[in-house]
């Protein structure tokens, strides 16, 4: 049997962890017996059961200090692999050589010795066996190699980001939102900055004002609902409050960067994200924006990540 490589992005961002295909909560739930009600999203690793929700977990600002992002992204490999098997894009193996891909922000990757760490944290010589849906799966992971995160996520239309010369590409995620200007598709890593902007900090400032003006609870899914415009049960006041509340913070982020410097107005600005994606409505309303572009495909990274990953490989 001839084993071909198999090349795989993951996105780990502060929220969720996403592959070309997947996409999964961040929450990890870990038992030594399987859950009692739904099996989605759980795999069996080494005797334990680990399963990923839709909860929001605290931000961890260097991943590499636990293993919930290692146990994740294991995760995450055997659903795509689970994935390219059922589509039928891969064959079955009795073992998959996997060349995993992942990520990091420009402000996190001038950290001396930082990308060299997370590279190192999900290296694993041995092989793994993940039972996922009744099915078996073992990989290696042969080679991890860091990217720049955002970035990756624009690879396949470089050419037109060169065309537009001065472009600042705005990565706005559930905790921050990491921002680099490019100058003919060069990353300008010296003025590459992060800020407290993600949409998680809008979330609970909405949800907080909710509760004290309208005593009406709510979650991230209700924001999120009232957000996107999708049925709901709260007020025509209460949601109009919300979508206020939105502008407001849109036009916060964005003064932050003109004040910053980051001259909007007459640049392409291209946003990538779950949270852009979210407070797209509203950025858009903003005098100080110009030209822009969102990025539609929350698994942008990932599947950038993949990308690099095969041209790198092809190259040797």
């Amino acid at each position: 049997m001839i084993f071909q490589p198999e090349f795989v992005g993951v996105d780990n961002g502060n929220v969720r962890t996403k592959t070309r295909h997947c996409n999964l909560g961040n929450n990890l739930i870990i038992s030594a017996s399987p859950p009692q009600l739904s099996k989605e999203n759980t795999m069996l690793m080494d005797g334990q059961y680990y399963t990923a929700i839709d909860k929001r977990t605290l931000y961890k600002r260097d991943k590499t200090k636990d293993r919930d992002t290692y146990f994740l992204t294991h995760l995450a490999i055997a659903q795509e692999l689970e994935h390219r098997v059922i589509e039928g894009t891969i064959a079955p193996q009795d073992i998959y050589f996997v060349h995993l891909g992942v990520g990091l922000p420009f402000i996190d990757l001038k950290i001396p010795g930082y990308a060299k760490r997370f590279q190192e944290y999900f290296e694993a010589p041995h092989r793994t066996t993940v039972t996922l849906n009744g099915n078996v799966f073992q990989f290696q992971i042969d080679e991890v190699m860091v990217f720049p995160q955002g970035y990756s996520g624009i690879v396949d239309r470089l050419d037109h980001i060169r065309e537009e010369g001065d472009v600042v590409l705005i990565d706005i995620g559930g905790w921050t939102k990491d921002v680099v200007p490019l100058f003919d598709g060069q990353p300008v890593i010296g003025q590459a900055n992060s800020y407290k902007y993600g949409s998680i900090h809008f979330m609970n400032d909405a949800i907080r004002q909710l509760a004290d003006r309208f005593n009406a609870p709510a979650a991230d899914s209700d924001i999120e609902r009232i957000l996107k415009r999708k049925k709901h049960h709260y007020s025509a006041e209460e949601a109009g409050f919300v979508f206020s509340a939105a502008q407001k913070y849109a036009n916060q982020g964005i003064s932050v960067l003109h004040e910053a410097g980051l001259e909007l107005q007459r640049k392409l600005s291209v946003f990538i994200g779950g949270g852009s994606l979210l407070l797209e409505p509203f950025l858009e309303q903003n005098d100080l924006l110009g030209p822009h572009e969102f990025i539609r495909n929350t698994g942008a990274n990932a599947i950038g990540f993949e990308r690099l990953l095969r041209a790198a490989y092809r190259s040797r």
